[in-house]
């Protein structure tokens, strides 16, 4: 039995425990690629700041007001939404995000560094922006860019050995 099939109930018993009463609120719509938006349960929270993941059989929670992984596991914990012996070990450090922007800034996919495995493994993963604040666990469509683009300088120009002056040349990016 796979861990993204263990996952999948403790996933939804999480997004279905921490639903508010209101049918209007953002934690009612569905979410997106395996990942909900929802109301965090380490503060009083009036409009869904937490996003819960499952990227492959792994649970991710992240809190976008800044309560800690440890609050937010501990909470889900007091209103028993967390660990069973059937769900698959959490991943307790937060993942470390690698977003690539186009030359105007704009964020248009992301690289996710989960948390290094016991064989020292770091396993990534890769999403795009899904235009309403979520993430899209693939990269189809987008066109891939050198990571910190916008910082990126053109090659200087080559001088030319017969003349003093240099020959403008278009900045391309090799590799």
């Amino acid at each position: 039995m796979s861990a993204n099939i263990l996952a999948q109930p403790i996933f939804q018993r999480i997004i279905d425990g921490l639903q508010c009463s209101a049918p209007s609120c953002d934690c009612h719509r569905p979410g997106t690629n395996g990942s909900v938006q929802t109301h965090c349960p380490a503060h009083s929270d009036a409009n869904p700041s937490m996003t819960v993941t499952d990227m492959a059989g792994h649970l991710l929670v992240h809190c976008h007001t800044g309560c800690s992984q440890d609050a937010v596991i501990g909470a889900l914990k007091d209103r028993e939404l967390w660990h069973s012996p059937t769900m698959p070990k959490p991943v307790t450090s937060p993942p470390k995000n690698y977003d690539y922007r186009d030359a105007g800034g704009t964020v248009i996919h992301r690289n996710v560094r989960l948390a290094k495995k016991a064989n020292g493994e770091k396993p990534f993963l890769q999403c795009r922006p899904d235009g309403n604040g979520g993430w899209i666990w693939d990269t189809k469509g987008v066109t891939l860019v050198p990571y910190r683009l916008p910082g990126c300088s053109p090659p200087p120009a080559p001088y030319s050995s017969q003349k003093a002056k240099r020959t403008p040349t278009p900045w391309r990016h090799s590799g």
